[in-house]
């Protein structure tokens, strides 16, 4: 009959090969998915697979643009011609801000306001409306940006409801979204909770576990898919022809009268920005399995082309469509092969720096005659 010391010293061996297992785990492979130095690694991260880096490195672009949170005190002395609101795509997430891209090449002043707390950028220029601030910034153009997939939960109301928020509300909301350098230096992958490292390595155990029982599968979990591509279009090594994408993201459709509806509440804002001598542009975010549809290889049996992009485009407007999805499929037709590899990130769901230039320049053309 075991005795309680024996007990003990069982439990703490137990618990002494548990936590080097994973020790060992992590520092040979798990930390190398996690921790990546280039600002990108969503989609390997959600996956639990580790992904060759990319041989395109992220630019830096010198910081020209203005953040909202750290001027919203001081706006009649900033001189914005431009205002930006979006979601990740227009935050700086995946590498950079392609604002700071426009103010460089194109002398554009630009402002931009994170969509807190709603996540949602027409909300978001309706509160600056409502509380006065959009008349103390006096922009010239507002760009409203968002992932084409989550347009129809954003905008695809048929009639939009739209929240009531006051000034030092909506100054909370930005304040809480900050993060000093201070703790930014501060997180680092020496300072790893315990808790954060198991459950890492409990993601890649279980993706190596579902490829060894369901090898032909492209769905690594129920975040992320893995599909073959007809050409190399990615420059990380022995990824060339892959494509990770966020499967939540993929295969998204929506009805007709919900693309009536977003272009029926963009129009609206449209119309209220006009009375202001405001030029509005609507730039949805293409999804990434949208953009390379043409090159899926072994396209999944029950996926089928999005015409999401293509029916709005057709529909009367009072804005200014900016189609990326257009704009990076010709860009992957009629540009050189080598210049437009890594258009988004292997691994992950954001643009690079390439796509960011290809859509600002197109988006510059459009606007020459308004800045």
């Amino acid at each position: 009959m075991m005795n309680s010391r024996k007990f003990s010293m069982l439990i703490a061996s137990v618990l002494g090969v548990f936590i080097l297992l994973n020790i060992v785990l992590w520092q040979g492979y798990t930390k190398d998915i996690f921790y990546g130095q280039d600002a990108h690694g969503d989609l390997k991260r959600m996956g639990g697979v580790y992904v060759p880096p990319s041989q395109t490195k992220p630019v830096k672009y010198t910081t020209e643009h203005y953040e909202f949170p750290e001027v919203m005190d001081n706006l009649e002395a900033i001189q914005a011609d431009v205002l930006t609101i979006g979601d990740s795509f227009s935050n700086g997430t995946g590498g950079n801000y392609y604002q700071d891209y426009l103010c460089s090449t194109y002398g554009w002043k630009i402002l931009n306001v994170p969509s807190r707390p709603y996540n949602n950028a027409l909300q978001m220029m309706y509160s600056l409306q409502e509380t006065g601030l959009l008349a103390k910034i006096k922009p010239k153009v507002i760009i409203l940006e968002s992932l084409a997939a989550n347009m129809e939960e954003r905008f695809g109301s048929d009639k939009m409801q739209i929240y009531t928020l006051s000034l030092s509300g909506l100054k909370q909301a930005q304040n809480q979204g900050k993060i000093s350098t201070k703790t930014k230096n501060e997180i680092s992958a020496d300072k790893l909770a315990p808790g954060i490292m198991i459950k890492s390595n409990l993601e890649v155990v279980k993706t190596l576990i579902h490829h060894q029982r369901h090898p032909q599968d492209y769905r690594i979990n129920d975040k992320v898919g893995l599909l073959n591509l007809s050409q190399p279009l990615f420059s990380n090594e022995g990824w060339e022809d892959k494509l990770l994408v966020h499967l939540p993201d993929s295969n998204v459709h929506f009805s007709e009268q919900t693309i009536k509806n977003i272009n029926n509440n963009i129009n609206a804002a449209a119309e209220l920005c006009r009375e202001q001598g405001i030029v509005l542009v609507f730039m949805p975010v293409a999804n990434k399995a949208d953009v390379y549809y043409p090159y899926i290889k072994d396209v999944p049996p029950d996926w089928q082309v999005n015409k999401t992009m293509q029916e709005l485009d057709a529909l009367p407007k009072d804005y200014l469509l900016v189609n990326t999805e257009q704009i990076l499929q010709q860009s992957l037709t009629e540009g050189d092969p080598a210049a437009v590899k890594d258009l988004f990130w292997l691994d992950d769901l954001h643009f690079s720096w390439k796509a960011q230039q290809i859509i600002s320049d197109d988006l510059a053309q459009k606007l020459k005659d308004v800045l």
